[in-house]
This record gives C-alpha cells, structure tokens and sequence, in this order.
C-alpha cells in the first residue's frame, strides 16, 4: 500500500474512505441558492463557465444525496 495525496483522490474514493475511518455521519449543508449566489460573485469566469459549473455541483449534489440535509 502506497500512501497518495488526499486531494488527488477523486470524490467517491475520499467518501469511501471517510466512511469507513469515521461512519457515516458525514453531512453537507449548502442550498442550489447558495452555490448561484458564489457563481454571481464569480466576475472572472463567463456566464457558460458559471452554468458548466452549477450543472456539475448539481449532478454531484444528486448522486451523494443522503450527504445533503
């Protein structure tokens, strides 16, 4: 076993892991609203780039969606 750096892991590895080191008590807590409200804020990226990025945020949100309260 080889030790690997944590932000190289991708989403579903570093769940898993999390998981099994500390349970599943694991919560996120942010709102469609809050995600649009950073993206506004976001003044440097075009209006493609901000809906790219709340589709992705979104699809990520569906997936883990016991994570969510």
């Amino acid at each position: 076993m080889e030790a690997r750096d944590f932000s190289r892991v991708r989403l579903h590895e570093q769940l898993e892991i999390s998981e099994k080191l500390y349970g599943n008590g694991i919560k996120i807590n942010y709102s469609g609203h809050d995600i649009e409200s950073v993206l506004q804020k976001a003044s440097n990226y075009s209006e493609e780039e901000k809906e790219r990025v709340f589709e992705i945020i979104s699809q990520t949100r569906r997936k883990y969606g016991y994570l969510f309260r």
